[in-house]
């Protein structure tokens, strides 16, 4: 039985602690960066590693094995490919989460930690990845989690979406979809009776092994094709929400 910290309850058939959903965006409507780095966590009492993801000049959510509580304090060492040191930050926790393990996660927790008095490395750091991420893509992309059914060449599960744009999405899987491949999504969106369906093409493929390595998660990146007119509204009507940010 996993340990429960006060003031966890259960939601939906998962821990759930306090502050949990806090909206994807930082508290000033500035979208997180999607991208992952491993990063050496230090407690008073402990330490251990981690994959820090969704960074934003605010603050980024951790996923661990290491358990937090609210407003605990964290330093986190970044390694950065291009940077020979680690990006040192003090922060504190916001909110924690213990993963479902029916999506068989790499780490039991995440974790939403506030950055105090961001450095200037770290700020030239969410920086340059955002201009990297916009070269790549024409659309913004938002770390939402959504449910989604996947069926494709040897393949048919209910499974988890992240990272939903305009033109494509991540599907979580460890099925081995290879680039290329066509797949039936049914996407289920908050609000919605009946879930939105897709046709993609399947156009980079992380494996098990590969996601170990860069601290990511396993799947498949798709662009998205064919989409019915009614689903494809619903679908645009949602995503405007998301790039909207909270509401004031």
């Amino acid at each position: 039985m996993s340990r429960q910290e006060p003031g966890a309850a259960l939601k939906n058939g998962r821990r759930t602690f306090q502050g949990e959903g806090v909206d994807v965006r930082g508290r000033t409507g500035e979208a997180r960066l999607p991208s992952t780095f491993r990063a050496r966590v230090s407690l008073s009492d402990r330490q251990g590693m981690g994959v820090a993801v969704n960074l934003s000049s605010e603050g980024l959510c951790l996923h661990t094995d290491l358990v937090f509580r609210t407003g605990q304090q964290v330093n986190l060492g970044l390694e950065v490919p291009e940077v020979p040191d680690a990006v040192l930050l003090s922060t504190e926790v916001r909110w924690v989460r213990e993963v479902s393990p029916l999506l068989e996660p790499l780490w039991t927790y995440e974790a939403g930690l506030l950055v105090r008095d961001p450095p200037p490395q770290y700020l030239e750091l969410v920086e340059q990845y955002s201009r990297r991420f916009l070269d790549q893509r024409d659309d913004p992309r938002f770390p939402r989690e959504m449910r989604v059914q996947l069926s494709g060449p040897g393949t048919w599960e209910m499974t988890y979406a992240r990272n939903i744009g305009r033109r494509g999405l991540f599907i979580r899987t460890r099925q081995p979809v290879p680039p290329g491949a066509l797949v039936e999504i049914q996407l289920y969106l908050p609000g919605l009776d009946r879930p939105v369906p897709m046709r993609a093409e399947v156009v980079h493929h992380v494996t098990a092994e590969k996601a170990v390595l860069v601290g990511s998660e396993p799947g498949i990146g798709v662009r998205l094709g064919s989409v019915p007119e009614w689903a494809r509204e619903a679908y645009l009507a949602f995503l405007r929400t998301l790039e909207a940010g909270p509401s004031r």
